[in-house]
């Protein structure tokens, strides 16, 4: 699944990968809304990640803002690649009571080049600054993301 580049995907086959990869946001009920070549908007449903006060447990915030810097990827190399995540610092602004998104973006030639430097190094680093909407298109939280991306194998 996922050999080929992002032509090949929709926001259905994106979600199913990633639940399949990690099982942790299939239990959070991530979903990958959209994906095009350079983009991704991913979804946390607020249930079943309600907490005791009825706002979003932070930690489903923090779980939608560290995956960007493995779906980014993929949007444009499929999956030859393993994305790692090594930091991230998050802020939360305000409580959510809605569902939250956050569109993540990086020019596929950038992501290109992260490749060529993966498979010259056996490593690439790249940073992501990330925004989280509710409903109603707030900002509740902001992080930024330290990645790695390594050849598979």
């Amino acid at each position: 699944m996922l050999r080929g580049m992002a032509a090949d995907l929709d926001p259905a086959v994106a979600t199913a990968f990633v639940h399949q990869s990690v099982p942790a946001m299939a239990r959070l009920g991530l979903v990958v809304e959209a994906i095009e070549p350079g983009f991704v908007r991913l979804m946390m449903p607020l249930e079943p990640n309600r907490n005791h006060v009825g706002t979003m447990y932070a930690g489903a915030l923090f779980a939608i803002a560290e995956l960007p810097g493995g779906v980014l990827p993929m949007s444009v190399l499929g999956a030859e690649f393993v994305p790692i995540v090594t930091h991230v610092d998050i802020d939360f602004l305000r409580p959510v009571r809605s569902d939250a998104r956050l569109d993540a973006r990086m020019a596929p030639a950038n992501l290109r080049g992260l490749a060529e430097q993966a498979r010259t190094d056996g490593k690439a680093t790249f940073e992501l600054d990330l925004t989280i909407v509710d409903d109603a298109g707030a900002c509740v939280a902001t992080a930024h993301g330290f990645y790695q991306l390594r050849p598979v194998g």
